[in-house]
């Protein structure tokens, strides 16, 4: 009788291994992802949709490791899970505030930082500019299927990175420091040429006070720097595809990277 309670509880035990660890990776990764992890979408709704997931995922998985649930090594197990699933969904995040730098820095040289908006996201007032950039980089991001390669990519996580002790190697993890690095010169790269057009009329504006001392160049500057920085901004939106297709794609080489997989840019 007793043999009989004790195979019965190991098969209870294995089956919840198959599903709690998978449930796990990939919930965490939905919370720290964009889009679904924003703070538009509630975290009830995003438990559900990593219910979901893993609910169609988790028979076609590898077999998980046969290690008791409530032991210290389960529970390096679990934590290492948690760290895979935030790290592939913060990849993503960097990505994103690439495109809020660059926005922020034409904002602040062309004086359209005045206009600022409240961020749904982070609760704070950030200037409008940045925000239409995010919601630009967010309609493209949905519109290439975004979100179905990070699932895809955690799925096939499990195969590349096994459910096991051993996490991500630290080699891959100077990915993310890279990329987080080179965030800044991204949106500054991106904003570069707004921001050498804008100093160039501010140029013109320091001659234009030379030449004719008497102009008030504060109550005719502003009016016509706003205006030639709208007008920057409007040509500096024909190569934000660009600029996204190659941050996009940096982005996921770095998560493919963190999982030991082999990427197919397509």
């Amino acid at each position: 009788m007793d043999a009989g309670v004790s195979f019965e509880f190991s098969q209870i035990e294995s089956t919840i291994r198959s599903f709690l660890w998978p449930f796990i990776r990939i919930s965490s990764m939905t919370m720290s992802m964009v889009v679904i992890g924003s703070a538009i979408v509630s975290p009830q709704k995003r438990l559900i949709f990593a219910l979901l997931i893993t609910s169609v995922v988790a028979p076609v998985l590898p077999a998980m490791p046969d290690v008791e649930l409530m032991s210290h090594e389960g529970f390096i197990i679990t934590i290492q899970q948690v760290f895979i699933g935030v790290s592939v969904g913060f990849v993503s995040r960097l990505v994103f505030e690439t495109f809020i730098v660059g926005g922020q820095v034409i904002a602040m040289s062309s004086g359209l930082g005045f206009a600022q908006i409240n961020d749904p996201a982070s609760g704070v007032n950030v200037p409008a500019v940045g925000q239409f950039f995010l919601m630009m980089a967010t309609l493209i991001f949905l519109a290439v299927d975004g979100h179905l390669i990070l699932i895809n990519i955690i799925v096939k996580s499990f195969v590349t990175l096994p459910v096991s002790t051993q996490g991500i190697p630290m080699p891959a993890l100077s990915g993310i420091f890279d990329m987080a690095g080179s965030m800044f010169s991204a949106g500054l790269m991106m904003a570069l040429a707004a921001v050498i057009s804008l100093l160039m009329v501010n140029l013109s504006f320091g001659i234009l006070t030379k030449v004719a001392p008497t102009l008030n160049i504060f109550v005719i500057g502003f009016p016509i720097i706003l205006t030639f920085g709208l007008l920057i901004l409007w040509f500096t939106l024909n190569g934000f595809t660009t600029h996204f297709d190659r941050q996009f794609l940096n982005g996921q080489q770095t998560t493919c990277s963190l999982v030991n997989m082999e990427c197919v840019n397509g």
